[in-house]
Protein backbone atom coordinates (compact mmCIF):
# COMPACT_ATOMS: atom_id res chain seq x y z
CA UNK A 1 0.00 0.00 0.00
CA UNK A 2 1.08 3.11 -0.75
CA UNK A 3 0.40 6.35 1.73
CA UNK A 4 1.16 9.76 0.49
CA UNK A 5 1.26 12.25 3.77
CA UNK A 6 1.78 15.96 4.38
CA UNK A 7 4.43 16.62 7.02
CA UNK A 8 2.73 18.15 10.11
CA UNK A 9 3.53 21.60 10.93
CA UNK A 10 1.98 24.62 12.53
CA UNK A 11 0.10 25.97 9.41
CA UNK A 12 -1.22 22.30 8.67
CA UNK A 13 -2.13 20.05 11.44
CA UNK A 14 -3.45 17.38 9.42
CA UNK A 15 -2.39 15.09 7.14
CA UNK A 16 -3.30 14.69 3.50
CA UNK A 17 -3.40 11.28 1.82
CA UNK A 18 -3.90 10.51 -2.19
CA UNK A 19 -7.38 10.62 -2.76
CA UNK A 20 -7.72 10.27 -6.75
CA UNK A 21 -6.82 6.82 -7.76
CA UNK A 22 -8.52 7.30 -11.29
CA UNK A 23 -5.35 8.27 -12.70
CA UNK A 24 -4.26 5.25 -15.05
CA UNK A 25 -0.62 4.44 -14.88
CA UNK A 26 1.34 6.16 -18.12
CA UNK A 27 4.23 4.18 -19.30
CA UNK A 28 7.39 6.15 -20.53
CA UNK A 29 8.01 5.95 -25.08
CA UNK A 30 11.05 5.09 -25.08
CA UNK A 31 13.04 7.89 -25.97
CA UNK A 32 12.31 9.03 -23.07
CA UNK A 33 8.49 11.25 -23.22
CA UNK A 34 6.05 10.75 -21.43
CA UNK A 35 2.24 10.71 -22.04
CA UNK A 36 1.41 13.10 -19.38
CA UNK A 37 -0.36 16.21 -20.58
CA UNK A 38 1.70 18.88 -18.07
CA UNK A 39 -0.64 21.63 -18.62
CA UNK A 40 -2.93 19.82 -16.50
CA UNK A 41 -1.16 21.26 -13.75
CA UNK A 42 -2.06 24.73 -14.82
CA UNK A 43 -5.00 25.56 -13.71
CA UNK A 44 -6.76 23.93 -10.30
CA UNK A 45 -9.23 21.05 -10.72
CA UNK A 46 -12.25 21.22 -12.45
CA UNK A 47 -14.45 19.14 -9.77
CA UNK A 48 -13.35 22.08 -7.45
CA UNK A 49 -14.45 25.10 -9.73
CA UNK A 50 -17.72 22.62 -10.29
CA UNK A 51 -18.61 22.39 -6.58
CA UNK A 52 -18.51 26.14 -6.19
CA UNK A 53 -20.92 26.87 -8.71
CA UNK A 54 -23.40 24.24 -7.43
CA UNK A 55 -22.51 26.21 -4.18
CA UNK A 56 -23.61 29.37 -5.49
CA UNK A 57 -26.52 27.98 -7.78
CA UNK A 58 -28.13 25.73 -5.46
CA UNK A 59 -28.10 27.39 -2.31
CA UNK A 60 -29.89 25.97 1.37
CA UNK A 61 -33.10 27.75 1.31
CA UNK A 62 -34.31 28.14 5.01
CA UNK A 63 -37.88 26.65 5.09
CA UNK A 64 -40.35 27.33 8.21
CA UNK A 65 -40.82 24.13 10.46
CA UNK A 66 -44.59 23.40 10.93
CA UNK A 67 -45.88 23.93 14.47
CA UNK A 68 -46.99 20.75 16.06
CA UNK A 69 -50.62 20.84 17.63
CA UNK A 70 -50.44 18.42 21.19
CA UNK A 71 -53.75 17.49 22.76
CA UNK A 72 -51.45 16.10 25.76
CA UNK A 73 -49.17 18.55 27.99
CA UNK A 74 -45.48 18.34 27.18
CA UNK A 75 -43.39 15.76 27.92
CA UNK A 76 -39.34 15.43 28.96
CA UNK A 77 -39.94 12.06 26.43
CA UNK A 78 -38.70 11.96 22.57
CA UNK A 79 -41.51 9.93 20.72
CA UNK A 80 -39.55 7.07 19.17
CA UNK A 81 -40.98 7.83 16.02
CA UNK A 82 -39.49 11.62 15.74
CA UNK A 83 -36.27 10.00 16.96
CA UNK A 84 -35.92 7.98 13.89
CA UNK A 85 -37.05 10.51 11.45
CA UNK A 86 -34.41 12.61 12.78
CA UNK A 87 -31.24 9.88 12.22
CA UNK A 88 -32.94 9.14 8.98
CA UNK A 89 -32.09 13.16 8.01
CA UNK A 90 -28.92 12.87 5.65
CA UNK A 91 -26.19 15.00 7.62
CA UNK A 92 -23.83 17.65 5.91
CA UNK A 93 -20.47 17.59 6.04
CA UNK A 94 -18.91 21.04 6.03
CA UNK A 95 -16.66 21.96 3.20
CA UNK A 96 -12.85 22.69 4.63
CA UNK A 97 -12.13 25.99 4.67
CA UNK A 98 -8.21 25.34 3.53
CA UNK A 99 -9.31 23.44 0.44
CA UNK A 100 -6.13 22.71 -1.48
CA UNK A 101 -4.76 20.72 -4.68
CA UNK A 102 -1.03 19.97 -5.31
CA UNK A 103 0.73 17.79 -8.43
CA UNK A 104 2.29 15.01 -6.87
CA UNK A 105 3.80 12.37 -8.99
CA UNK A 106 5.87 9.15 -8.64
CA UNK A 107 7.54 6.48 -10.98
CA UNK A 108 9.21 2.75 -10.39
CA UNK A 109 10.61 0.62 -12.62
CA UNK A 110 13.11 1.21 -15.19
CA UNK A 111 12.92 1.84 -19.07
CA UNK A 112 15.53 -1.21 -19.67
CA UNK A 113 13.54 -3.48 -18.44
CA UNK A 114 11.42 -5.61 -20.05
CA UNK A 115 8.27 -3.99 -17.63
CA UNK A 116 9.00 -0.75 -18.36
CA UNK A 117 9.10 2.38 -16.10
CA UNK A 118 5.57 3.45 -14.92
CA UNK A 119 5.40 6.93 -14.07
CA UNK A 120 1.79 7.96 -12.32
CA UNK A 121 0.72 12.09 -12.09
CA UNK A 122 -2.23 13.12 -10.34
CA UNK A 123 -3.35 15.41 -8.00
CA UNK A 124 -3.15 14.93 -4.41
CA UNK A 125 -5.76 16.95 -1.95
CA UNK A 126 -6.37 17.16 1.78
CA UNK A 127 -8.78 13.97 2.24
CA UNK A 128 -8.25 11.12 3.40
CA UNK A 129 -8.09 7.94 1.05
CA UNK A 130 -5.68 5.32 0.85
CA UNK A 131 -4.50 2.96 -2.21
CA UNK A 132 -2.37 0.22 -3.91
CA UNK A 133 -0.86 0.12 -6.48
CA UNK A 134 -0.72 -3.47 -7.91
CA UNK A 135 2.04 -2.90 -10.02
CA UNK A 136 4.58 -1.85 -7.70
CA UNK A 137 6.49 -4.85 -6.04
CA UNK A 138 8.06 -4.64 -2.75
CA UNK A 139 11.05 -5.20 -3.79
CA UNK A 140 11.32 -1.89 -6.33
CA UNK A 141 12.36 1.31 -4.82
CA UNK A 142 9.72 4.12 -5.23
CA UNK A 143 10.87 7.84 -6.48
CA UNK A 144 8.45 10.94 -5.63
CA UNK A 145 8.80 13.84 -7.27
CA UNK A 146 10.81 12.72 -10.49
CA UNK A 147 13.60 15.30 -12.00
CA UNK A 148 12.39 17.40 -8.82
CA UNK A 149 10.11 18.66 -11.19
CA UNK A 150 8.01 20.46 -7.72
CA UNK A 151 9.32 22.38 -4.96
CA UNK A 152 8.14 20.33 -2.00
CA UNK A 153 10.57 17.62 -0.24
CA UNK A 154 10.09 14.08 0.08
CA UNK A 155 10.60 11.82 3.39
CA UNK A 156 9.82 7.84 2.38
CA UNK A 157 9.58 5.21 5.02
CA UNK A 158 12.70 3.32 6.05
CA UNK A 159 12.50 0.63 3.55
CA UNK A 160 12.04 2.73 1.10
CA UNK A 161 15.38 4.59 1.97
CA UNK A 162 17.58 2.27 1.95
CA UNK A 163 16.35 0.39 -1.61
CA UNK A 164 17.05 4.23 -2.80
CA UNK A 165 20.60 4.17 -0.95
CA UNK A 166 21.46 0.63 -2.54
CA UNK A 167 20.34 1.75 -5.99
CA UNK A 168 22.36 4.89 -5.85
CA UNK A 169 25.26 2.95 -5.23
CA UNK A 170 24.15 0.11 -7.63
CA UNK A 171 23.49 2.12 -10.59
CA UNK A 172 23.26 5.76 -9.72
CA UNK A 173 22.69 6.44 -12.90
CA UNK A 174 18.95 5.04 -13.19
CA UNK A 175 17.86 7.92 -11.28
CA UNK A 176 17.70 11.18 -12.91
CA UNK A 177 20.35 13.89 -11.68
CA UNK A 178 17.44 16.20 -10.64
CA UNK A 179 16.04 13.79 -8.09
CA UNK A 180 19.56 12.68 -7.22
CA UNK A 181 20.31 16.30 -5.89
CA UNK A 182 16.74 15.96 -4.45
CA UNK A 183 17.74 13.12 -2.30
CA UNK A 184 20.55 14.12 -0.98
CA UNK A 185 18.62 17.58 0.23
CA UNK A 186 15.51 15.02 1.55
CA UNK A 187 18.40 12.17 2.99
CA UNK A 188 19.89 15.75 5.28
CA UNK A 189 16.71 16.71 5.87
CA UNK A 190 15.31 14.09 7.31
CA UNK A 191 17.71 11.40 8.19
CA UNK A 192 20.98 13.13 9.36
CA UNK A 193 18.75 14.17 12.44
CA UNK A 194 16.88 10.93 12.96
CA UNK A 195 17.35 7.64 14.73
CA UNK A 196 19.52 6.37 11.43
CA UNK A 197 21.76 8.87 10.45
CA UNK A 198 24.30 6.17 9.40
CA UNK A 199 22.00 5.89 6.19
CA UNK A 200 22.30 9.22 5.15
CA UNK A 201 26.52 9.12 4.83
CA UNK A 202 25.77 5.40 3.56
CA UNK A 203 23.69 7.40 0.70
CA UNK A 204 27.16 10.13 0.80
CA UNK A 205 29.31 7.64 -0.16
CA UNK A 206 27.70 7.17 -3.83
CA UNK A 207 29.04 10.47 -4.48
CA UNK A 208 32.30 8.17 -5.10
CA UNK A 209 30.89 7.48 -8.64
CA UNK A 210 28.88 10.45 -9.03
CA UNK A 211 30.35 12.39 -12.65
CA UNK A 212 27.80 15.26 -12.36
CA UNK A 213 29.38 18.24 -10.98
CA UNK A 214 26.16 19.89 -10.68
CA UNK A 215 24.85 16.92 -8.27
CA UNK A 216 28.58 16.22 -6.77
CA UNK A 217 28.53 19.85 -5.68
CA UNK A 218 25.14 19.52 -3.81
CA UNK A 219 26.82 16.52 -2.35
CA UNK A 220 29.79 18.43 -1.61
CA UNK A 221 27.67 20.79 0.72
CA UNK A 222 26.08 17.65 2.39
CA UNK A 223 29.50 16.69 3.32
CA UNK A 224 30.97 19.49 4.75
CA UNK A 225 28.37 20.55 7.07
CA UNK A 226 28.14 16.42 8.33
CA UNK A 227 32.05 17.60 9.08
CA UNK A 228 31.01 20.58 10.69
CA UNK A 229 28.60 19.24 12.80
CA UNK A 230 30.88 16.37 14.38
CA UNK A 231 34.06 18.80 15.04
CA UNK A 232 34.23 17.91 18.34
CA UNK A 233 34.11 14.16 18.12
CA UNK A 234 37.20 12.04 16.40
CA UNK A 235 35.85 10.15 14.11
CA UNK A 236 38.41 9.04 11.64
CA UNK A 237 36.40 5.84 10.12
CA UNK A 238 33.78 8.88 8.89
CA UNK A 239 36.78 10.88 7.27
CA UNK A 240 38.30 7.11 6.36
CA UNK A 241 34.48 6.26 4.44
CA UNK A 242 34.41 9.95 2.59
CA UNK A 243 37.77 10.52 1.51
CA UNK A 244 36.90 8.39 -2.30
CA UNK A 245 33.93 11.00 -2.00
CA UNK A 246 36.64 13.84 -1.80
CA UNK A 247 38.99 12.30 -4.56
CA UNK A 248 35.89 12.30 -6.77
CA UNK A 249 35.40 15.77 -6.57
CA UNK A 250 39.37 17.13 -7.09
CA UNK A 251 38.91 14.53 -10.32
CA UNK A 252 35.55 17.13 -11.22
CA UNK A 253 37.35 19.81 -10.57
CA UNK A 254 40.42 18.86 -12.56
CA UNK A 255 37.86 18.01 -15.80
CA UNK A 256 36.06 21.08 -15.25
CA UNK A 257 39.08 23.42 -16.12
CA UNK A 258 38.87 22.97 -19.53
CA UNK A 259 35.10 24.04 -19.99
CA UNK A 260 34.16 27.53 -18.68
CA UNK A 261 30.15 26.67 -18.09
CA UNK A 262 31.72 23.90 -15.87
CA UNK A 263 34.11 26.26 -14.17
CA UNK A 264 31.95 28.60 -13.46
CA UNK A 265 29.58 26.55 -11.72
CA UNK A 266 32.25 26.44 -8.93
CA UNK A 267 32.53 30.66 -8.47
CA UNK A 268 28.83 30.88 -8.21
CA UNK A 269 28.80 30.34 -4.15
CA UNK A 270 31.62 31.82 -2.95
CA UNK A 271 32.89 29.48 -0.65
CA UNK A 272 32.71 26.28 -2.84
CA UNK A 273 36.42 25.94 -3.54
CA UNK A 274 37.24 26.80 0.20
CA UNK A 275 35.08 24.10 1.07
CA UNK A 276 36.83 21.44 -1.17
CA UNK A 277 40.21 22.71 0.14
CA UNK A 278 39.36 21.86 4.21
CA UNK A 279 38.10 18.56 2.74
CA UNK A 280 40.71 17.77 1.39
CA UNK A 281 42.86 18.36 4.06
CA UNK A 282 40.49 16.52 6.56
CA UNK A 283 40.40 13.20 4.59
CA UNK A 284 44.41 13.31 4.37
CA UNK A 285 43.94 13.71 0.44
CA UNK A 286 47.34 14.56 -1.37
CA UNK A 287 46.21 17.34 -2.83
CA UNK A 288 46.43 19.30 0.27
CA UNK A 289 49.93 19.66 0.30
CA UNK A 290 50.08 20.84 4.17
CA UNK A 291 54.37 19.89 3.91
CA UNK A 292 54.78 22.29 0.94
CA UNK A 293 52.88 25.05 1.70
CA UNK A 294 53.82 25.11 5.55
CA UNK A 295 57.44 25.17 3.72
CA UNK A 296 56.73 28.04 1.95
CA UNK A 297 55.08 29.85 4.54
CA UNK A 298 58.42 29.24 6.93
CA UNK A 299 60.35 31.15 4.41
CA UNK A 300 57.97 33.82 3.64
CA UNK A 301 54.83 34.40 5.35
CA UNK A 302 53.73 37.46 4.05
CA UNK A 303 53.44 36.18 0.58
CA UNK A 304 51.05 34.31 -0.77
CA UNK A 305 51.86 31.83 -3.60
CA UNK A 306 48.91 30.65 -4.42
CA UNK A 307 44.85 30.77 -3.57
CA UNK A 308 45.12 32.51 0.06
CA UNK A 309 42.31 29.89 1.24
CA UNK A 310 44.17 26.93 -0.56
CA UNK A 311 47.65 27.68 1.38
CA UNK A 312 45.72 28.63 4.44
CA UNK A 313 44.00 25.62 5.11
CA UNK A 314 47.19 23.73 4.31
CA UNK A 315 49.42 25.30 6.70
CA UNK A 316 46.34 25.31 9.47
CA UNK A 317 46.02 21.63 8.49
CA UNK A 318 50.18 21.47 8.98
CA UNK A 319 49.84 23.47 12.57
CA UNK A 320 47.05 20.97 13.70
CA UNK A 321 48.83 17.84 12.90
CA UNK A 322 51.88 18.78 13.86
CA UNK A 323 52.02 19.96 17.18
CA UNK A 324 55.71 18.61 18.59
CA UNK A 325 57.91 18.93 15.92
CA UNK A 326 60.53 21.52 14.93
CA UNK A 327 58.62 23.58 12.10
CA UNK A 328 55.76 23.86 14.00
CA UNK A 329 57.78 26.05 16.70
CA UNK A 330 59.17 28.18 13.50
CA UNK A 331 56.02 29.01 12.03
CA UNK A 332 54.52 29.76 15.37
CA UNK A 333 57.56 32.53 15.71
CA UNK A 334 56.23 33.58 12.64
CA UNK A 335 52.76 33.96 13.91
CA UNK A 336 53.61 35.51 16.91
CA UNK A 337 55.34 38.38 15.14
CA UNK A 338 52.62 39.02 12.90
CA UNK A 339 49.76 38.98 16.23
CA UNK A 340 51.88 41.73 17.69
CA UNK A 341 52.39 43.38 14.31
CA UNK A 342 48.81 44.45 13.75
CA UNK A 343 49.47 44.44 9.93
CA UNK A 344 47.56 43.44 7.03
CA UNK A 345 48.41 39.54 7.50
CA UNK A 346 46.76 39.99 11.18
CA UNK A 347 43.70 37.95 10.54
CA UNK A 348 45.20 35.47 8.47
CA UNK A 349 47.74 34.61 11.90
CA UNK A 350 44.47 34.46 14.27
CA UNK A 351 43.39 31.90 11.89
CA UNK A 352 46.71 30.22 11.99
CA UNK A 353 46.69 30.95 15.82
CA UNK A 354 43.48 28.73 16.38
CA UNK A 355 44.85 26.13 14.61
CA UNK A 356 48.06 25.65 16.86
CA UNK A 357 48.67 23.69 19.51
CA UNK A 358 51.56 25.77 21.24
CA UNK A 359 50.54 27.45 24.34
CA UNK A 360 52.40 31.14 24.05
CA UNK A 361 50.61 31.34 20.62
CA UNK A 362 47.64 30.39 21.50
CA UNK A 363 47.38 32.49 24.66
CA UNK A 364 48.56 35.60 22.75
CA UNK A 365 46.05 34.77 19.99
CA UNK A 366 43.39 34.50 22.31
CA UNK A 367 44.18 37.73 24.02
CA UNK A 368 44.50 39.52 20.91
CA UNK A 369 41.09 38.53 19.46
CA UNK A 370 39.50 39.71 22.93
CA UNK A 371 40.92 42.72 22.79
CA UNK A 372 39.48 43.67 19.45
CA UNK A 373 36.10 43.80 21.43
CA UNK A 374 34.65 42.49 18.17
CA UNK A 375 31.95 39.60 18.38
CA UNK A 376 32.38 39.35 14.41
CA UNK A 377 36.40 38.41 15.13
CA UNK A 378 35.15 36.13 18.19
CA UNK A 379 32.55 34.26 15.60
CA UNK A 380 35.21 34.02 12.89
CA UNK A 381 37.82 32.19 14.81
CA UNK A 382 35.19 29.85 16.12
CA UNK A 383 33.96 29.11 12.77
CA UNK A 384 36.86 28.67 10.72
CA UNK A 385 37.30 29.83 7.33
CA UNK A 386 40.51 27.70 7.27
CA UNK A 387 40.08 24.33 8.84
CA UNK A 388 36.88 21.87 9.79
CA UNK A 389 39.35 20.65 13.20
CA UNK A 390 38.18 21.32 16.49
CA UNK A 391 41.25 22.98 18.39
CA UNK A 392 39.61 22.24 22.19
CA UNK A 393 42.97 23.93 23.58
CA UNK A 394 42.59 26.95 21.53
CA UNK A 395 38.59 27.41 22.47
CA UNK A 396 39.08 27.12 26.15
CA UNK A 397 41.87 29.83 26.19
CA UNK A 398 39.71 32.08 23.93
CA UNK A 399 36.59 31.26 26.80
CA UNK A 400 38.84 31.94 29.49
CA UNK A 401 39.92 35.54 28.00
CA UNK A 402 35.96 35.78 27.47
CA UNK A 403 35.72 35.24 31.14
CA UNK A 404 37.50 38.12 31.98
CA UNK A 405 35.86 40.49 30.04
CA UNK A 406 33.11 42.68 32.58
CA UNK A 407 30.30 41.47 33.46
CA UNK A 408 28.44 44.14 31.54
CA UNK A 409 30.95 43.25 28.22
CA UNK A 410 29.61 39.43 28.73
CA UNK A 411 26.08 40.47 29.09
CA UNK A 412 26.27 42.64 25.73
CA UNK A 413 27.97 39.94 24.05
CA UNK A 414 26.17 37.18 25.11
CA UNK A 415 22.47 39.72 24.20
CA UNK A 416 21.25 38.10 28.07
CA UNK A 417 18.65 41.68 28.50
CA UNK A 418 17.51 41.37 24.62
CA UNK A 419 14.35 39.37 23.66
CA UNK A 420 15.90 38.22 20.18
CA UNK A 421 19.59 37.76 20.54
CA UNK A 422 21.83 38.60 18.17
CA UNK A 423 22.96 37.44 15.30
CA UNK A 424 26.61 37.06 16.52
CA UNK A 425 25.87 36.11 19.95
CA UNK A 426 23.55 33.18 18.25
CA UNK A 427 26.34 32.59 15.95
CA UNK A 428 29.33 32.27 19.17
CA UNK A 429 26.60 29.17 21.35
CA UNK A 430 26.19 27.41 18.24
CA UNK A 431 29.69 27.15 17.59
CA UNK A 432 29.86 25.11 20.70
CA UNK A 433 31.12 21.51 19.81
CA UNK A 434 31.46 19.59 23.01
CA UNK A 435 30.34 19.30 26.84
CA UNK A 436 33.60 20.60 27.95
CA UNK A 437 33.33 23.60 25.85
CA UNK A 438 29.96 23.82 26.53
CA UNK A 439 30.44 23.49 30.74
CA UNK A 440 33.42 26.51 29.92
CA UNK A 441 30.51 29.35 28.38
CA UNK A 442 28.01 28.46 31.35
CA UNK A 443 30.99 29.27 33.72
CA UNK A 444 31.66 32.56 31.69
CA UNK A 445 28.09 33.33 32.29
CA UNK A 446 25.54 31.60 33.95
CA UNK A 447 22.48 32.68 32.05
CA UNK A 448 23.50 31.12 28.73
CA UNK A 449 21.06 28.47 29.97
CA UNK A 450 18.48 29.90 27.97
CA UNK A 451 20.32 30.08 24.70
CA UNK A 452 22.90 27.47 24.67
CA UNK A 453 22.12 24.84 22.14
CA UNK A 454 22.43 21.08 22.51
CA UNK A 455 26.07 19.94 22.21
CA UNK A 456 26.75 18.14 18.97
Amino acid sequence: MVTVTQRRCDDHLYKAFLTDSKEKPTRLRRDGTSLFDDSLFDNPPQEIAEKKKKKRKHGRRKTTATPRITLSPPSSRIPIDLRREELRRPRRTPQPSDLWSIPFSYTFGTLKSTEGQVVREFWLKNRSVSFVDIELSSSQPLLANPSWRYPYRVNYDITNWKMIARLLHQNYQEIPSKSRMQIIVDAETFLAQSDIPQLFIYILGYLAQEQDLGVALIGMDAIHRLFDSFRGVDLPELQLYLAPAVAQLDKLLDSSQTDTELAALWLIDPTRLSKLYQLRCMTARPTCDHQNQARRWMVSPSSVQDDVHKQVTAVCHFFFTHNTTKEVCCCSSHGGAQLRSKGNHWSTAVQLSACSHGDRVIKLAAKQIVATKNAAIFASTLQSDFSLHYNAKFRKALWTQIGKMTAEERSLLFSVDEVEPRLASKILLHSVRSPEELSQVSAVLPQLSLYAPAPG
